[in-house]
């Protein structure tokens, strides 16, 4: 109530200080108009004195020396002055200086106005404009008589006596009574004016001083219940803040927990995804190897076993990582050049054999140019694909699976991709949860076809954190539909056909000398395995300084360099090896690590190598790394 009270009063404070204000101004113009009016009645008085005395100085000397020019002055200035002529502008009483002086007339004229009129127009009182006309009546007669001394002038002939008369006349008594009757009058006037102008402007100006006083104590006052409103407020924000400082600690405090247990757990799924894809590589290698030698029955169908459950355990730990990064938004999405139809068709090729497997048909309809470009992050629109046709095979056991992909919008270009089977299909029920962390639309599905229940939700976070949209469309039994769109950026097409490098025969089998640095010797010996299966010499180092040692006494044609290992990292090893110049600073460098996530692919490109072959390795990736650097060099 007293911060109402105050905020009342501040306001009739405001305005009694507005009301001020104007009456200060119009004061203020007071003052303004009395100063013009005190001139102006001044000019007058001055006007008429003057040109009574020009007109007194120009007839006597007219009638002594008979010179034309001086009558017409008189008239001259007597025209102007009783309104007959045109008046001056701007010159004021210069002008009648220059009536005298025989000096050229530099300005224009304006309107003629009787001498009454102006008088009249002044503002004056009615007694101070008696004293001007009686001055003006007094010269009116004054002028006469100087006519009549002209005439006489103008009259003689012959003889000196009535020159004499004319001169007699302008210097008689009755003349200078005239003039006496001219000059009091306006002398009275002068102090007439002064006294009540200067009066006024007296007034005014008090009154002046008095509001801006008031203005001032208004504004005090203001100043003051502004001050004590701002102290409450401060107060109360103060009161307010603490509070806020209070329950903003305890929030902080548990983000700051929050967010430190969502790191430890991102870094705890990162490190023990690195720790698992270690030995995963040596699993899967012995199986490949295994594979591919003379096996009995039973034994390849236990390496068939041991490499699908390998397969199998990777999709885990790649869903796991993926999560993690999702969840702390730590997943560093692409922007760069790709063909949309060519991705799609070399997804739904990996998936032929799994197709073939169930009897499944596969039918596409891409609406797209197969030259057509864009611009997104080709990598995870392949992992959202990849992740519904999967769903789509494992959850079909008859029929067809449709893939249709279309480039929608007018202004802002989306890609839009359909997935649709014709397998066991989603109840009503499960719908909402489809796209949770860890759940599946029946737990029963997991038992019978697998799976961690984190595609889907891995899905929808890359889609979402891309800025696009997914969907499901489904009947129990009949199958589903998943639809999602990402943005993208049209490009155009290229009409740019590039052939593919054919090697020789002579290139494919020649034998290259390549460095494998790797501090596992797991790895080592699967590894060397491979490359000697594919006929090539192998040098293994250990670590990133016996690299650097090796490279600068031996000749390889290349390099497969891991990243963490002791003494010298695989980054910093490539640097050196960089920084040595000369055939060195093309020697191919390729990253085979276990640190598979985008980050350390971009921080691998940028240390200098070349190309980026994630743990755990496949015979088929290997030789194909390693053919596509060969043909290189």
């Amino acid at each position: 109530m007293a911060q109402v009270r105050k905020s009342l009063l501040l306001l009739f404070t405001i305005f009694g200080i507005f009301l001020l204000f104007v009456l200060l101004n119009n004061t203020k113009d007071s003052v303004s108009a009395a100063h013009a009016e005190h001139r102006r009645a001044l000019l007058l008085a001055d006007e008429l004195r003057q040109t009574s005395d020009d007109l007194t100085r120009m007839i006597r000397t007219y009638v002594v020396t008979r010179d034309p020019i001086y009558k017409e002055h008189f008239y001259e200035i007597l025209n102007v002055r009783d309104g007959k002529s045109p008046r001056p502008e701007y010159l004021g009483q210069i002008y009648w200086d220059l009536f005298v002086s025989n000096e050229p007339r530099p300005y224009g004229f304006g309107e003629a106005i009787p001498f009454p009129d102006l008088i009249r127009a002044a503002g004056m009182t009615e007694q101070e404009i008696e004293m001007l006309q009686n001055a003006k009546a007094a010269s009116d007669s004054l002028a006469r008589l100087e006519m009549e001394a002209m005439r006489l002038v103008e009259s003689d002939t012959s003889g000196s006596a009535v020159h004499k008369q004319a001169i007699d006349l302008v210097h008689s008594t009755e003349y200078h009574r005239f003039k006496k009757e001219v000059m009091a009058p306006i002398a009275e006037f002068y102090s007439a004016v002064n006294e009540r102008t200067l009066t006024s402007i007296s007034n005014a100006e008090r009154t002046a001083f008095v509001l801006e006083l008031l203005m001032g104590l208004g504004a005090i006052v203001s100043l003051f219940i502004l001050w004590r409103v701002y102290r409450n407020e401060v107060e109360q924000s103060e009161r307010l803040a603490a509070q806020v400082r209070s329950k903003t600690r305890s929030l902080e405090q548990s983000t700051a927990l929050a967010e430190k247990a969502s790191q430890v757990k991102s870094e705890f799924l990162a490190n023990m995804s690195h720790e698992i894809r270690t030995p995963m590589n040596a699993v899967i290698g012995v199986g490949e190897l295994l594979s591919a030698s003379k096996l009995d029955q039973e034994q390849a169908q236990l390496v068939g076993v041991l490499k699908s459950s390998s397969a199998a355990l990777m999709h885990v730990i790649d869903d796991i990582l993926d999560l993690s990064k999702l969840d702390s938004k730590q997943m560093r999405f692409e922007n760069i050049e790709f063909k949309p139809q060519q991705l799609l068709t070399e997804v739904v090729d990996m998936f032929g054999s799994s197709l073939s497997e169930k009897g499944l048909n596969c039918v596409h309809d891409f609406d797209l140019s197969p030259n057509a470009v864009m611009k997104s992050d080709p990598f995870r629109i392949r992992q959202v694909l990849m992740n519904l046709l999967s769903n789509a095979v494992k959850f079909t056991d008859a029929g067809e699976i449709c893939i249709q992909a279309s480039m929608v919008g007018s202004s802002t270009k989306s890609l839009k991709v359909r997935v649709k089977d014709t397998g066991i299909g989603i109840p009503d029920g499960s719908k909402q949860r489809l796209f949770a962390q860890f759940v599946q639309a029946d737990s029963s599905i997991s038992k019978r076809c697998g799976g961690t229940g984190l595609g889907l939700s891995i899905c929808k976070s890359i889609v979402e954190q891309m800025g696009g949209s997914i969907r499901c469309i489904s009947e129990l039994g009949k199958g589903s539909e998943f639809i999602f769109e990402v943005p993208i950026e049209y490009l155009g097409e290229t009409q740019v056909v590039t052939e593919p490098v054919e090697m020789t025969v002579d290139e494919k089998r020649a034998s290259k000398h390549i460095l494998l640095v790797e501090d596992m010797l797991m790895n080592q010996l699967i590894a060397r395995k491979y490359f000697e299966r594919m006929g090539h010499r192998v040098e293994v180092a250990n670590n990133g300084r016996e690299a650097l040692d090796l490279v600068q006494s031996m000749k390889f044609d290349l390099v497969y360099m891991d990243l963490q290992m002791p003494e010298m990292d695989g980054l910093t090893a490539t640097k050196r090896i960089r920084e040595l110049g000369n055939e060195f600073a093309t020697l191919p460098i390729v990253a085979m690590t276990a640190n598979a996530s985008n980050d350390d692919r971009v921080k691998c490109m940028q240390a200098g190598m070349n190309d980026f072959l994630p743990k755990p390795v496949q015979l088929s990736a290997l030789m194909e790394m390693t053919q596509k650097w060969s043909v290189a060099v």
